[in-house]
């Protein structure tokens, strides 16, 4: 009799086991079938509207001012500037491709996929917020800067001839209102 036993539990686990490993194929094949995708292709056209009309104004200025060398080295500071915003532009994008095929993918778990459409979210609202503080920045007077956040941090590559203690504190108050970063984690990195 207890050998009849054991095989009828072990056939009750053994049903169970198959009828969780039925209800997760199931539950994976609803959800990822399901629409319901994070949209980056607007999180990446944001961040192409921050300074394109820079990219085309200064490249053609680049190129009608190389001759004369008290204009090019303006355009050295410049051109630094455009480069470091497309640099960061193109890690974005990379990043955002990344984390898009992370929730494209069928085979990732559902955790994966919250966690990369929770990482794009942040990659999107870090875009507005170093927008915003750039734009702020440069209506305190400062002619170029670049706002990069990441994270709990931020740097601010600002150009100026050497700031002042009073303008330290505006570009200090400006980051820590827009994007809430406390003083101790905020570089700035002066280029003349």
């Amino acid at each position: 009799m207890k050998k009849s036993m054991i095989i009828g539990k072990r056939q009750l686990i053994l049903a169970g086991l198959i009828c969780a490993l039925g209800l997760a194929v199931f539950l994976n094949w609803k959800f990822a079938s399901t629409d319901q995708e994070l949209d980056l292709t607007a999180a990446l056209n944001s961040s192409k509207y921050l300074g394109d009309a820079q990219y085309v104004n200064k490249s053609t200025t680049v190129a009608a001012n190389s001759s004369d060398q008290t204009d090019n080295s303006g355009t050295e500071d410049s051109s630094f500037f455009e480069q470091s915003r497309k640099d960061r532009e193109t890690a974005r994008e990379k990043s955002l491709a990344n984390l898009q095929d992370i929730m494209n993918d069928v085979k990732a778990d559902s955790a994966a996929k919250t966690a990369a459409a929770s990482e794009a979210a942040k990659i999107a609202k870090n875009v507005e917020l170093e927008n915003a503080a750039e734009t702020l920045i440069k209506a305190k007077g400062f002619s170029d800067c670049v706002v990069i956040i990441a994270d709990d941090t931020a740097s601010v590559i600002v150009k100026s001839d050497g700031l002042l203690a009073s303008e330290t504190v505006q570009i200090n108050d400006i980051i820590t209102s827009q994007a809430k970063i406390s003083l101790e984690n905020i570089k700035i990195i002066e280029v003349k």
